[in-house]
C-alpha cells in the first residue's frame, strides 16, 4: 500500500468500501427475513423455538409479564437494531491510517453506509406484529376467562 499512488490509493480503498457495503447490507436484509421466518415458524407445532410469557398474579390483579404491548414492541424493535447495527462499521482505511492519505467527500463519516430501505423494515415489523397478535389472541382469551372469576 505505501509504493501506491494517492489516486491509486483512493480507488482502492472506494471499490473496498463498495464491496463491505453490498456484504453488510446483504447481511442485514437477511438477517431481518431470517428473523421474520424464526417469528413465523415459532408457531408451528413442531418448533423448537418458542416465547414465555408469564401470567403472574399482582395483588389481586392477573396480569401478563412482559406486558403483551412491550412485548409486541420489543419484537418488532428487533429489526431496527438489525438495520442500524451494519452502519456502524468503519471504512477500512480509517483503521489503517489515522490521517487520510486523500481527501474525503463532503460528509463523510467514515463508516459504510448501506442502504436498508425503510418499507422493508416496516414490512417486516407488520409481518411480527401480525404473527405475534394471532398467537397472542388464546393467551388472552384464557386471561379474560379467569377474569370472571
Amino acid at each position: 500500500l505505501q509504493n501506491m499512488k494517492s489516486r491509486q490509493l483512493c480507488s482502492f480503498f472506494e471499490s473496498t468500501a463498495t464491496l463491505l457495503t453490498r456484504q453488510l447490507q446483504n447481511l442485514a436484509l437477511e438477517s431481518i427475513s431470517d428473523y421474520k421466518n424464526l417469528i413465523r415458524h415459532s408457531q408451528e407445532p413442531d418448533s423448537t423455538f418458542s416465547f414465555v410469557i408469564r401470567l403472574v398474579v399482582d395483588g389481586e390483579q392477573v396480569k401478563f409479564e412482559p406486558e403483551m404491548s412491550d412485548f409486541h414492541q420489543y419484537m418488532r424493535s428487533i429489526t431496527d437494531v438489525i438495520a442500524s447495527g451494519v452502519n456502524n462499521v468503519p471504512r477500512v482505511e480509517t483503521k489503517l491510517y489515522s490521517e487520510k492519505p486523500f481527501t474525503s467527500r463532503p460528509g463523510d463519516t467514515g463508516k459504510q453506509q448501506p442502504i436498508i430501505l425503510p418499507n422493508i423494515v416496516q414490512g417486516a415489523k407488520f409481518d411480527i406484529d401480525g404473527v405475534i397478535k394471532e398467537a397472542s389472541k388464546k393467551p388472552q382469551e384464557h386471561l379474560e376467562k379467569g377474569k370472571r372469576f
